[in-house]
C-alpha cells in the first residue's frame, strides 16, 4: 500500500487549482480540519538569481536617488524632538557575499540614515523581495561628525565602515535570514525593479518563528504603516519644493517661507513665530500664532508676549490697540 504523502500536514489548503504555492496560500487553510483566520506565503528571494558572486557596483540605475526621506515614522528620540522626518543618504558598498541571500542585498543600493549617535546606525536594505528598515544597530567603534558638513561626513565615515567592518556581513545576513533589527518591511517588488524603496507601501513585520533556520523578513499585510519614502532630492517638474520653496541647482529646497523638510513639507504651524505665507484658513491661520490671543508658547509676539486681541475688553485703549507693536502686524 502507498502511503499518501498528503495525510502528515501541519496545515492544508482548501483543492486549489494552481502548483504556485504563493498563489495557493491566497487559499483557505485549514489545521486539524479547523480554518485559519489568515494565512499568507511570500517569496523571499526571485528563483532565477544566479548563484555568481555580485558587488554592489554591478546595480547603479540612472534613475534611481541617492537621498531619500522617510515621513510618517519616527522612533522614540524623533517623537521626543518634534521630528517629522528622517533621512537616508545611499553609500558605495564593494563587498562581495557568498550567501545567494546576502548577494540580493549588495547587488542593490544600501541607505545609511543621517544620525547624530555615532554608537548606533539604520540601513534600509534590500531583501530579495522586499526592503526592510532596520531598528538602530550597534557600532563595534564610534566616529564624531561635526561642523557645517555634519550630512557628508557621516556618509563618508559610515560609507568607510560598512565596506571594513568584518560584522557587517554578518549582521547583514541577520537581517535577511532571520529578520533580525526588522523595524518594516516594504510590500514586495520584482528585484529589477527594486531601484528604491521610494513610494512603496510599508508594513509591520511577522512574528519571528522558533526554532527554525531561517526566519526571513516577511511583512504582514493585516498591519500596514503610514510610513513613507520620499526622494529627498528636488526636481522642479518630477519632485517639486512645496510651499513656494526654491529648488536649488545641488537638488535641495530653500524653504523660503517657513517650512521645513526635505522639500519643505513640514507646515510651522503652532510653534508661535508668525509665518504670513501660512496666516490662511487652510492652514487654521498659522495654527495661531500670528494673533495675541490665539499664540501659544514662549516665541508668540515680542519677548514672549501672548496677549488678548487687545489689551483688555474693558479699557478704550482697545480701540486703539496696535497689534503690530506687540508683534502681531499680521493678526
Amino acid at each position: 500500500q502507498i502511503e499518501d504523502p498528503c495525510e502528515n500536514f501541519v496545515a492544508r489548503s482548501e483543492a486549489t487549482k494552481t502548483f504556485d504555492v504563493v498563489e495557493a496560500g491566497r487559499a483557505q487553510w485549514y489545521v486539524d480540519g479547523v480554518p485559519l483566520d489568515y494565512t499568507q506565503m511570500s517569496k523571499v528571494l526571485e528563483s532565477s538569481r544566479e548563484c555568481d558572486e555580485v558587488s554592489y557596483r554591478s546595480f547603479q540605475p540612472d534613475n534611481s536617488c541617492d537621498i531619500i526621506d522617510l515621513v510618517g515614522h519616527s522612533d522614540d528620540t524623533e517623537a521626543a524632538m518634534g521630528m517629522g522626518s528622517m533621512q537616508f543618504y545611499e553609500v558605495a558598498l564593494d563587498r562581495t557575499e557568498s550567501t545567494v541571500f546576502a548577494r540580493a542585498a549588495l547587488s542593490h543600493p544600501i541607505f545609511v540614515r543621517e544620525s547624530s549617535d555615532p554608537t548606533t546606525y539604520t540601513i534600509v536594505v534590500f531583501t530579495g523581495r522586499q526592503w526592510v528598515l532596520s531598528k538602530a544597530i550597534a557600532r563595534n567603534s564610534t566616529f564624531e561628525a561635526i561642523g557645517p558638513n555634519f550630512a557628508s561626513a557621516t556618509k563618508t565615515m559610515m560609507t568607510e565602515y560598512l565596506n571594513t567592518d568584518d560584522s557587517f556581513l554578518s549582521t547583514l545576513q541577520s537581517i535577511i535570514e532571520r529578520g533580525e533589527y526588522a523595524d518594516l518591511i516594504s510590500e514586495t517588488v520584482e528585484e529589477t525593479a527594486a531601484i528604491s524603496p521610494v513610494g512603496l507601501q510599508w508594513y509591520s513585520p511577522h512574528e519571528k518563528e522558533e526554532n527554525v533556520r531561517y526566519n526571513f523578513p516577511v511583512e504582514d499585510l493585516t498591519r500596514p504603516e503610514q510610513a513613507l519614502f520620499n526622494c529627498a532630492r528636488c526636481d522642479d517638474s518630477a519632485n517639486p519644493c512645496l510651499y513656494e520653496g526654491i529648488c536649488r541647482p545641488d537638488g535641495f529646497c530653500d524653504c523660503i517661507q517657513g517650512g521645513s523638510g526635505a522639500l519643505c513639507q513640514d507646515t510651522p504651524l503652532g510653534d508661535g513665530i508668525c509665518n504670513p505665507y501660512f496666516n490662511r484658513e487652510e492652514f487654521g491661520w498659522d495654527g495661531g500664532d500670528c494673533c495675541g490671543g490665539s499664540c501659544v508658547g514662549s516665541n508668540c509676539g515680542f519677548a514672549g508676549h501672548s496677549l488678548p486681541f487687545g489689551f483688555d475688553s474693558q479699557s478704550a485703549t482697545v480701540e486703539t490697540y496696535d497689534a503690530a507693536s506687540f508683534g502681531y502686524e499680521f493678526c
